[in-house]
């Protein structure tokens, strides 16, 4: 409840201050999916789920050390984030993330695993985690490539751009070197939604 209500609140002011453009919206599947992003700044998450809307709500990742603070890790929590030790994944994190995609939930992702800042160079190959395509493929659920305009200034225009879902075969078989493939597709595909902006 509190997610659709900050969601419905913040939205047009977000979408007024950071001149949001959606495009792509009608790719998005219904039901459970999980949505992948370039990740360049800590509005990210906030950006992705005011330009998606309280009719898509989002389940982030986050990482832990956010959740250090009672006050501000119950605030997390109550906007569908929950945490995640980026150095050592635990199990409990991956059940967790496939339990929401059961669920039907939309799980969002930073493939990247950090912010990489907008001046730095990406090439879609290195520092690609294979979390993304693990949880996708044990979930049976698809991967939903979405570029986020990488600078972000105030009153500048800013692009979700969503691209085609991308379903892992589970015939392809639970090997790391698939899931590395699988996973850089998926990071390839959002960096291709980012060449004409």
């Amino acid at each position: 409840m509190l997610y659709k209500v900050l969601v419905t609140i913040l939205a047009p002011i977000f979408r007024l201050l950071y001149r949001i453009k959606v495009t792509g919206i009608e790719q998005m599947p219904d039901g459970a999916a999980v949505v992948c992003c370039n990740h360049t700044s800590l509005l990210d998450p906030v950006l992705l789920a005011l330009g998606l809307g309280a009719r898509i709500p989002l389940c982030f990742m986050a990482k832990k050390e956010l959740f250090q603070n009672r006050l501000f890790g119950g605030f997390l929590r109550a906007v569908h984030a929950f945490p995640v030790d980026r150095g050592n994944v635990e199990l409990a994190t991956i059940r967790h993330s496939i339990g929401l995609l059961k669920d039907g939930k939309k799980l969002g992702i930073f493939p990247e695993g950090r912010r990489i800042l907008p001046d730095e160079e990406v090439d879609g190959t290195e520092g690609v985690k294979t979390g993304v395509a693990m949880i996708a493929m044990r979930a049976n659920a698809p991967i939903v490539p979405v570029y986020l305009t990488r600078r972000k200034r105030m009153f500048s225009k800013h692009s979700i751009i969503i691209g085609k879902p991308i379903m892992p075969e589970k015939r392809e078989g639970g090997t790391a070197e698939n899931y590395q493939r699988i996973a850089t597709e998926a990071f390839q595909a959002i960096l291709d939604l980012g060449d004409g902006t």
